[in-house]
């Protein structure tokens, strides 16, 4: 018998470069994506500070 072990997934997005845009419309669309597969799945946008969220 084997358990099934549910794990929450978590995605990177943001943070303080010039392409911050970019990685949160890339962050979400992975997002979406694992979230249609039926994972548990969670942003987060990495700040200058991630410590401070």
């Amino acid at each position: 018998m084997t358990k099934k072990i549910k794990e929450k997934i978590a995605v990177l997005l943001g943070g303080p470069s010039s392409e911050r845009e970019i990685s949160i419309k890339s962050g979400t669309a992975v997002h979406e994506a694992l979230l249609s597969l039926g994972l548990d799945v969670v942003c987060i946008d990495v700040s200058d500070n991630p410590v401070e969220q």
